[in-house]
């Protein structure tokens, strides 16, 4: 299977950190740069498939970063989304400049961007396999949300794959609840600890459906898990 790789070129740290973390939890190789130069310093990892490049770089214009990229990767350049603030003056004039197969407006949700790096990717590589996580005997299938243990399958919501999604890959490790909003939910000022106690508990209801609870646990006084372990 080919792995996505995107470039996000964004100048705010949280911004960055947060858009790299999400896209990383569904499957996407990231590299990150903050302005012109150190998104050049990545032109030599390999090719990406997208680039993600906010419109307010403090030194230079996301079209001419788009162009140079572009012609980096002449034989197969990628696609470009940009990411503006919903202030931003002339942010569609820039998109149309950049050929750019679209614009997030910040903030968004991470589920929006989720599904926009999608679309844009399904394009890019129509051929990608299933995306799929396994642990403890269940199977998290990205591309449907759905959790699979012992031959029965429930659908997740979104959210609720991606927190599962993220627990599954840093397995064994507790996680307090204001560390799971910094990774999931940085940048919505509107969320707060209780938003993710909402998620585990329809997470937890949607693994009971099909016997895999266990797996979910609640570290008393700290925050939650997931472990094969059972306590």
């Amino acid at each position: 299977m080919q792995t996505p790789r995107v470039l996000v070129v964004e100048f705010e740290a949280e911004t960055r950190a947060a858009i790299a973390g999400c896209l990383r939890t569904v499957g996407c190789l990231v590299k990150e740069a903050v302005d012109g130069p150190s998104a050049r310093g990545t032109f030599d990892s390999g090719a990406f498939h997208l680039a993600l490049i906010s419109v307010s770089l403090p030194d230079i214009a996301a079209s001419q970063l788009s162009r140079q990229l572009r012609d980096n990767q002449a034989q197969d350049p990628p696609a470009v989304m940009l990411l503006a603030h919903r202030t931003d003056q002339g942010a569609a004039d820039v998109v149309r400049d950049c050929g750019a197969a679209g614009m997030l407006r910040k903030p968004f949700a991470p589920e929006q961007l989720v599904e926009r790096v999608e679309t844009v990717l399904a394009k890019r590589l129509p051929l990608r396999e299933i995306k799929q996580q396994d642990f403890g005997g269940v199977l998290l299938d990205l591309s449907s949300a759905a959790l699979e243990y012992q031959q029965r399958r429930v659908r997740l919501g979104p959210t609720e794959c991606r927190l599962l999604s993220f627990l599954i890959k840093h397995h064994d490790r507790v996680f307090t609840r204001g560390q799971l909003l910094h990774h999931l939910w940085t940048g919505h000022a509107t969320v707060d600890q209780r938003t993710v106690d909402v998620h585990v508990r329809r997470l937890r209801l949607a693994m009971i459906q099909i016997g895999c609870q266990g797996l979910l646990q609640t570290v008393r006084g700290v925050g939650y898990r997931l472990s094969a372990h059972l306590t």
